[in-house]
């Protein structure tokens, strides 16, 4: 996860993406090669809006250095969109509205950055059954649209819920590996 998000340059294995080897020494690299990162610690910024959140390292300014409002909203709304939460206010901040709701504004913040894959490392830690079936609904649609998507979880009924094929790790090795789909009545093999 770490190398992949070019959170990590210190490693000696090779990458490929979309069968080209590529070098992932920074998450802008990483982000350049189309890999988008939502971590399990939250990284929205707390004293800021949530538009500003959604678009932070690319708010459109103009010649005066000014922050396009409507670019902004526009692009916002686009972004919130993809997750369902079109109806928030843009110009509250973080901290007004839930904890998941605010995973949910950090995953639209990813995907407004046009990711081929996306990693997600714990996502529903700290969220509710009804929750995690939200953001499962949002998965799936995202896998129907094409994107791959890498799900990091201790969970094992939500992997089967979300995955194509599992890949068990220990202390940093694969110790096994499965294709799904896992549907009722199919069994586990490692």
């Amino acid at each position: 996860m770490k190398m992949l998000a070019g959170a990590l340059a210190d490693y000696t294995l090779h990458t490929f993406v979309a069968g080209k080897p590529v070098s992932l020494q920074s998450p802008a690299q990483a982000a350049a090669c189309g890999i988008g990162m939502v971590y399990q610690e939250l990284s929205t910024a707390q004293p800021i809006s949530i538009g500003e959140n959604l678009l932070v390292g690319r708010l459109t300014v103009s010649a005066f250095g000014l922050v396009n409002r409507k670019a902004l909203a526009e692009e916002a709304r686009s972004c919130l969109k993809q997750v369902g939460l079109e109806h928030l206010d843009l110009e509250a901040r973080i901290k007004e509205i839930s904890q998941h709701e605010t995973q949910l504004v950090e995953l639209a913040e990813v995907l407004g950055r046009k990711p081929n894959i996306l990693v997600m490392d714990e996502p529903t830690s700290a969220l509710s059954h009804s929750e995690f079936e939200r953001l499962s609904e949002i998965i799936h649609k995202l896998r129907a649209q094409g994107m791959s998507i890498i799900y990091i979880s201790h969970h094992l009924p939500e992997i089967f819920t979300i995955a194509d094929r599992v890949t068990v790790m220990r202390d940093g090795k694969k110790s096994a590996r499965t294709i799904l789909p896992m549907s009722p009545g199919s069994h586990w093999c490692g």
